[in-house]
C-alpha cells in the first residue's frame, strides 16, 4: 500500500494494543471492586475510584458495563446517558442461598491463600 500507510497502521496498532491492555486491567479492577464491596459506587470507594480511572482513560461505558456483569453477582447494569444504574435484586431466600454459596467459596479461597503464605 505504501510507506505512509504502513507507518500509520503501525502507529494505530501500537495505540490500540496499549488501549486493550489498559481496558482489560481496569475491567478486572472494576470486577474485583464489585465482588468485594458491592455494586453501589457511593458506598464502595474502590469501585468509585475504578470507574473514575476508567473515565480518565476514555474507557467506553459498554466495557464498564461488561466488567460489572462479569463479576457474577447477578447484576444487570443499565446505561442512562452519563449514569450507569445498577438495579440490585430483592434479597429473597433463593438469592440469599446463592450469596451464601458465593461467600463460602470466597472464604475458602482466602483460607487456602493464608495457609500458603504460612
Amino acid at each position: 500500500m505504501g510507506r505512509a500507510f504502513e507507518f500509520r497502521k503501525a502507529r494505530k496498532m501500537k495505540r490500540w494494543g496499549k488501549m486493550a491492555v489498559t481496558f482489560t486491567r481496569i475491567g478486572k479492577e472494576i470486577s474485583i471492586a464489585v465482588k468485594e464491596g458491592g455494586p453501589d459506587p457511593e458506598n464502595n470507594s474502590r469501585l468509585r475510584m475504578a470507574i473514575k480511572n476508567a473515565k480518565s482513560e476514555n474507557m467506553p461505558k459498554d466495557r464498564v458495563d461488561a466488567a460489572i456483569k462479569k463479576s457474577d453477582l447477578g447484576l444487570n447494569p443499565q446505561i442512562d446517558g452519563q449514569l450507569i444504574r445498577l438495579p440490585v435484586p430483592e434479597l429473597n431466600e433463593e438469592r440469599r442461598t446463592e450469596l451464601k454459596k458465593l461467600i463460602k467459596s470466597i472464604g475458602e479461597k482466602c483460607k487456602v491463600s493464608i495457609r500458603n503464605i504460612r
